[in-house]
């Protein structure tokens, strides 16, 4: 099946190049990890603490629905089917590249920690500290 494996990838890579050129930005993706190599998350769930990567379904700028690049958060929280992550690797950087105490630093701590029911957990993997 690397055949197909090698299509999709192609694929993929296509359409990310043609969505750049449509927003006109590269991403420069710092230090990338191979996500596909970690071990899914197991069918028992996460467990509190650990660390996952995990792709969601996320509005890009021109509000179209779209899956997001993988995420890694840590699982602060279980209630039944809900687990809270606090985002490790948050994309949006700060303006000024310097942690200040300014109005809106709270809030871009606010945005790091999502809840998803775990249905909406796409492709989770467990990646070690």
């Amino acid at each position: 099946s690397s055949h197909m494996d090698t299509e999709d990838s192609i694929k993929g890579a296509k359409s990310a190049a043609e969505e750049d050129v449509y927003s006109n930005r590269s991403q420069i993706i710092e230090n990338p990890k191979d996500y596909n190599a970690y071990h899914a998350v197991s069918s028992g769930g996460p467990r509190l603490h650990d660390i996952i990567a995990f792709k969601m379904i996320e509005m890009s700028e021109n509000y179209t629905p779209g899956l997001s690049e993988f995420k890694e958060g840590k699982v602060i929280s279980i209630q039944e089917d809900r687990v809270t992550f606090n985002i490790l690797n948050q994309v949006k950087k700060k303006r000024t590249g310097r942690f200040e105490l300014d109005p809106d630093s709270e809030a871009t701590e606010a945005e790091s920690v999502i809840e998803l029911s775990w249905r909406e957990v796409i492709d989770p993997r467990l990646v070690f500290p």
